[in-house]
């Protein structure tokens, strides 16, 4: 089911007169490094329809992640969990998801180039909703991966490619400040990255979850999903120059704040946090900078 801290035994064991044989479910932490906030147990009787989808509510609950921005948060669950449900009775993998969204992802960027941009950023809107898709049946269908890890690099690469496609488009038709902007752009995502990675080996976890602040700012801070947003209507009004632009200042933005607050905020660590299992299995219990993917 879980684990017990192992700083918790003395004090239970004193409380009991000796170990129990039973220990509370609230003796249990709830917080999941890899979901990135707390995670309750859940047991739950199924045995009647009602109760099979108050079931499929808890666990689609379960494997979504705690801390995300705002497209993830109000949009992309009302298509994901459908797709969730359809895949989880099919042989299909998370695996094969995450591959044919990195392949999504790659002609986004061709579309981009070769200006195809309204239907390349619809596209990039179904890419953001499957990266959700594979981390959600991972987690439920018990299959993560080595390869579900790798996604992280393939969703940089292809994100980079994004902006990079934008660039050469907008430069060639008659913006030549959008390609040095584009390359700018790559630099500073980059650079964003690098904050988190910095703050994690200074031993703080993650940093969307340093404090209260960031966990808000995560919301609106630059990264795909958002920039993904910003682009889709300028393009259907003919203005993805100013979308753009828009986007590559908020990406200088975010990367300043997120460099200032890993480098000032302290080192706290939580002795809870630090024991608490990184894994637990759906429909019972489980505790990066990525995209949502199959981490998260």
């Amino acid at each position: 089911l879980g684990c017990v801290r192992r700083s918790r035994l003395p004090e239970l064991a004193r409380g009991y007169g000796a170990l129990p044989p039973v220990v509370s479910l609230r003796e249990f932490p709830t917080y999941s490094k890899n979901h990135r906030g707390e995670v309750p147990y859940h047991l739950l009787p199924v045995a009647t329809d009602d109760a099979a989808a108050a079931g499929w509510r808890v666990l689609l609950d379960y494997v979504d992640k705690r801390t995300k921005d705002l497209p993830a948060t109000y949009f992309d669950p009302w298509l994901e969990n459908p797709l969730v449900r359809v895949f989880a009775a099919t042989p299909i993998t998370p695996n094969q998801i995450t591959l044919a969204t990195t392949v999504l992802g790659f002609i986004v960027a061709w579309l981009f180039a070769t200006g195809m941009l309204r239907i390349g950023i619809l596209l990039a809107i179904v890419v953001e909703v499957l990266d959700g898709v594979d981390g959600k049946l991972a987690r439920i269908k018990h299959q993560t991966s080595k390869v579900g890890e790798l996604e992280h690099v393939m969703d940089t690469i292809y994100e980079l490619s994004w902006y990079l496609g934008l660039g050469w488009h907008l430069s060639s038709a008659g913006w030549p400040w959008a390609w040095p902007v584009a390359v700018a752009f790559c630099c500073l995502d980059v650079a964003d990255n690098l904050a988190y990675g910095l703050f994690s080996r200074r031993g703080g976890g993650n940093l969307d979850e340093a404090s209260a602040f960031l966990a808000r700012f995560r919301l609106v801070a630059g990264r795909r999903n958002i920039y993904a947003w910003l682009f889709l209507p300028a393009i259907y009004v003919g203005l993805p120059q100013v979308s753009f632009a828009a986007a590559a200042a908020w990406a200088a933005i975010t990367a300043a704040v997120h460099w200032v607050l890993a480098l000032r905020l302290p080192v706290v660590r939580d002795a809870g946090r630090e024991d608490s299992p990184d894994d637990r299995a759906p429909g019972v219990a489980e505790t990066s900078r990525g995209g949502e993917a199959q981490d998260g």
